[in-house]
């Protein structure tokens, strides 16, 4: 159990929880943004490859495969809230962009 909790539940606990750094990052860089967390997501990923073998082979989802999932769900909201961030701020710019450019003229 100990040997679960170290070695798949922490990694994947801190890769989740370094999500949180992207909020931090000033919205107007949304490049920077999308890219932690597309690298994180990516990370997970090769994470959840790399220890698949030492896994065992059943029929039914166990307590770590609904765990990584969650984990994978997190990232994916995140990485998604991201994208309809960026979206919106394009939107938004280009409106008050037309917007000004109208009222000066």
């Amino acid at each position: 159990m100990f040997y679960w909790l170290i070695n798949l539940v922490l990694p994947m606990y801190i890769m989740t929880a370094c999500l949180g750094a992207v909020f931090f990052v000033p919205p107007g860089d949304m490049a920077d943004r999308c890219s932690i967390s597309l690298t994180i997501l990516l990370t997970q990923v090769g994470f959840k490859y790399s220890i698949g073998d030492k896994l065992p082979s059943v029929s039914y989802i166990t307590y770590i495969d609904v765990y990584m999932l969650l984990c994978f769900g997190v990232t994916f909201i995140v990485v998604i809230m991201q994208a309809i961030a960026a979206a919106l701020t394009l939107t938004l710019t280009l409106t008050l962009t037309l917007a000004h450019a109208r009222a000066v003229a």
